[in-house]
């Protein structure tokens, strides 16, 4: 399951990034927008994406162009 690999995977030190209990409080209160749902919206405000660059299953980067 991809929640309980970001736990294992989960820094100690908050400066490095995410801590276990950051990540069960972003899954328990937060509505993060998947990209199946993220990727419909950039269409429907006009952009065309280019590149998706994904880290862990969790981070994403996006290059988008404005469609004219």
């Amino acid at each position: 399951m991809r929640i309980a690999r970001w736990m294992r995977d989960a820094v100690d030190e908050p400066a490095r990034g995410y801590t276990a209990p950051e990540f069960a409080a972003h899954v328990r209160t937060e509505h993060s927008t998947f990209r199946w749902l993220f990727e419909p919206m950039l269409d429907h405000a006009g952009f065309d994406v280019l590149d998706v660059r994904s880290q862990r299953g969790f981070y994403a980067a996006y290059t988008c162009r404005r469609r004219d």
